[in-house]
């Protein structure tokens, strides 16, 4: 006698095991790349910042000494989407280098801090 039934095909409940099993893979792929997307974007941001701050550092350590305290102490500047602010210090700092002037360079955007850097000039 001759089986009729035999098993040539996948059952529904299969199908379904096997369309969630999909789904879960599918759903963690997207969930890792769209945080590499979002990360990307910060990295970004907070390397044209840097950049920024930089560049301000390099003017202020160029400029003249007796316009510079004028030009960028305590000063805002606007860079497209970033807020620059500049500040500079006058005294000892916490190296004890005498007759130097701190700087400090805030890039902020939205009204929220992405990099502060500083460095120091020496005042002759």
């Amino acid at each position: 006698m001759n089986k009729l039934n035999e098993n040539k095909g996948f059952t529904v409940l299969e199908i379904i095991l096997s369309l969630a099993i999909i789904e879960i893979i599918i759903l963690s792929f997207i969930s890792i790349f769209s945080n590499c997307f979002i990360w990307s974007l910060k990295s970004k941001e907070k390397l044209e910042a840097l950049s920024l701050a930089q560049e301000y550092i390099e003017k202020i350590k160029a400029d003249d000494i007796d316009t510079l305290i004028q030009d960028y102490n305590k000063k805002y500047f606007n860079e497209g989407k970033y807020t620059i602010e500049t500040v500079l210090e006058s005294k000892n700092n916490e190296f004890n280098i005498k007759n130097s002037l701190k700087i400090i360079v805030k890039v902020e955007k939205d009204n929220n801090e992405i990099i502060n850097l500083q460095s120091y000039r020496k005042i002759r």
